[in-house]
């Protein structure tokens, strides 16, 4: 009775192959003696080839398969990688298979095998650009393309050898998928060999857009010289590493209908010291570049994932403060935010009076309100008791409502509640 809604759920997902070769005998386990002498190798070798017989035991569980992760490359000997790629090059194992992940493009042939044979179902990739370790690879990833609706890209790996096709791929070859509606750049390369500005005129169902910039050299010369504008996009994801950089950029971009709007700055080395002026300037430039649209999400993050102790306790001794005015141009271009996340590591002066100003305007809406948790909220000028009061009563339907703004707070200045509370 739950024989196969079992077997769907469990092969509704797998981590590379292995596991379906196993059902017809193709590879076996190496034991654990022999795997320990042999460090280099991977715990299963192949002991013969697929054959025409093996397509229906195959599809019985592999027609099942919907997601397949592979996240390393299998250590296995050249000849066993040819015998074993020779088989089944115009079936369709994989007829439901819809998202495929790798970690490394290096030539890996159950991955050759599997973009092979994986059916018209196939429409998320994720994975790395490397014509040089595997050219076979992305001429497959090339032929899938038009059929996509979300790629995610990984770091490039580009020699001189292969410059040249690198280039196609992203100013000839990327444009061909018309069906995207997510496209990821996680590359410290890819700006070098193409504009992503001028590429998303030729993605015309494109609402998702996530770009993680490294090497800001390469981002800056593709940047519009002049206010463009680009309608289609409805969420938009810059990572960048230097903050005036990402204000020039977004200076020169309009999205006029974007709802999910996400910035994150990271440090290029030390914390710097002028925070404040940055932020401003990265809050100012939001504003600016998605001043027309009806935003319900907004981000906005600036520093590491972590943070050093040190940096905590100096921002105790700050002289310059974010206050109510910085967040006065959001709150009026932004009335209906569901999600207000700000992460800014930043020093605050807010009162109570600010606080029931922000709720006035944003309070009926926020699901998400989360200001500044590591931020510095010295004793003078701090949000007390009455002011979280005053949230928990007026955003009722907050996921975190328990406001991190002033937990800290209480963290790093245990008088600051103990005066005013009472």
């Amino acid at each position: 009775m739950f024989r196969e809604p079992c077997l769907n759920a469990l092969w509704y997902y797998q981590e590379g192959i292995n596991e379906l070769l196993y059902m017809v005998s193709a590879i076996e386990p190496i034991p654990e003696s022999v795997l320990d002498c042999l460090s280099s190798c991977s715990g299963w070798n192949i002991v013969r080839s697929l054959q025409p017989e093996d397509a229906s035991t195959l599809t019985f569980y592999s027609s099942r398969i919907k997601e397949i992760a592979f996240g390393g490359v299998p250590r296995m000997n050249l000849q066993q990688r040819s015998s074993f790629a020779t088989s089944f090059s115009e079936t369709v194992i994989f007829p439901r298979l819809r998202v495929l992940l790798w970690s490394s493009a290096s030539g890996d042939y159950h991955l050759d095998f599997v973009l092979r044979t994986a059916g018209n179902k196939l429409t998320e990739i994720v994975g790395a650009v490397a014509y040089g370790k595997s050219p076979k690879l992305m001429a497959m990833v090339e032929k899938r393309l038009p059929d996509l609706t979300h790629f995610w890209l990984w770091d490039c790996e580009v020699t001189e050898d292969t410059d040249a096709a690198t280039t196609r791929f992203f100013r000839n070859v990327l444009p061909s998928a018309k069906n995207l509606q997510e496209l990821h750049l996680d590359t410290a390369v890819a700006e070098k060999y193409f504009s992503i500005w001028d590429t998303i005129q030729f993605l015309p169902h494109l609402r998702k857009l996530v770009l993680k910039w490294y090497n800001v050299k390469h981002v800056l010369p593709a940047v519009p010289l002049s206010l463009t504008t680009y309608g289609i996009l409805t969420a938009l994801t810059v990572v960048i590493r230097e903050a005036p950089f990402l204000c020039h950029i977004l200076n020169k971009l309009s999205f006029p209908n974007l709802r999910e709007f996400r910035v994150r700055i990271l440090w290029a080395e030390d914390k710097p010291d002028e925070d404040i002026p940055h932020i401003r300037g990265i809050l100012r430039s939001v504003v600016s570049a998605s001043a027309h649209s009806r935003l319900t999400s907004l981000v906005v993050e600036y520093g590491e994932d972590t943070i050093a102790e040190s940096t905590v306790e100096e921002l105790g001794t700050a002289t310059e403060f974010l206050r109510l005015d910085d967040l006065r141009p959001l709150m009026a271009k932004y009335a209906r935010l569901e999600v207000l996340d700000l992460r800014l590591r930043c020093s605050w002066a807010l009162t109570d009076d600010a606080i029931e100003e922000i709720v006035r305007v944003w309070g009926p809406h926020l699901k998400v309100f989360r200001l500044d948790p590591d931020g510095g909220w010295p004793p003078a000028s701090c949000v007390t008791f009455k002011g979280l009061q005053h949230i928990a009563q007026h955003c009722p339907t907050p996921h975190h409502s328990r406001s991190p703004l002033c937990w800290y707070s209480t963290r790093r200045h245990p008088s600051c509640y103990g005066h005013h509370a009472g």
